[in-house]
């Protein structure tokens, strides 16, 4: 289990840095398009991490079941969940206030959504689940790919 923690707060400082830096870069301000196509970019640097944590349970416990794989995908999925939601409430409200009001015109300027679309999106008791739930179904499916690789036995 602390493994699963130890790597829950590398992602999570990987995921805020990487956050941090498209603001630095100026993609959550004055580019917001380029935000939007730029985060799926992100997936490299959240496998490697992924894949490290797979591969130090392995050196841990001699073996990588691929059940184990999952588990600890979807407990690395649940701290990062959990860490988000102060994390992105903290960027909103100190940082980039203008955050979410920018999303919603760049979904609705480039045609992704419409204004009541964007802004139940953006509607913060369904963002803070969606910050929740994503990283548990991507840290499990994520893992899913990368345990067929690396594991041990099934079981």
């Amino acid at each position: 289990m602390k493994l699963n923690l130890r790597f829950g707060l590398i992602f999570w400082a990987v995921q805020s840095a990487w956050i941090l830096g498209e603001f630095a870069m100026g993609w959550h301000t004055t580019d917001v398009d380029v935000t939007r196509g730029a985060q799926g970019w992100f997936f490299f640097p959240a496998a490697a991490v992924m894949a490290w944590g797979l591969i130090a349970h392995k050196r841990a416990n001699q073996a990588l079941t691929y059940l184990n794989g999952l588990k600890m995908g979807a407990a690395i999925g649940v701290v990062v969940g959990a860490l988000s939601i102060p994390f992105h409430f903290a960027y909103t409200t100190f940082l980039n206030p203008d955050y979410t009001r920018l999303m919603v015109d760049s979904m609705v300027a480039t045609g992704t959504a419409t204004l009541e679309d964007a802004t139940a999106q953006f509607a913060m008791p369904g963002y803070a689940v969606g910050l929740f739930l994503f990283p548990i179904v991507a840290g499990v499916m994520t893992n899913a790919i990368l345990s067929l690789f690396m594991k041990t036995s099934w079981r």
